[in-house]
């Protein structure tokens, strides 16, 4: 379980839907308070220090989805700089 979650957080980034991201971030977060992925034993607060890095990846997250700004990179091709 832990791969899905983290290979959809890879996902929504480089598509950069950040706040989907953030989303399993979060779900993350809870998965690993509650044990069910990183942890040894299911049980409440097996793993809290992943839970938090967890947590703080889905803030980053959440602020990017928010106020990063994206400007489209311009590709300029071979018969565009022929023609200066």
């Amino acid at each position: 379980m832990a791969g899905i979650i983290l290979g959809a957080i890879t996902v929504f980034i480089i598509d950069r839907e950040f706040d989907k991201a953030a989303g399993f971030a979060l779900a993350g977060t809870i998965f690993t308070f509650f044990g069910f992925i990183h942890g040894e034993a299911i049980g409440i607060g097996s793993m809290p220090t992943v839970a938090v890095a967890y947590l703080g990846v889905a803030g980053m997250l959440f602020f990017l989805s928010r106020y990063a700004a994206f400007h489209p990179v311009l590709q300029e091709t071979h018969a565009a700089m022929e023609a200066d």
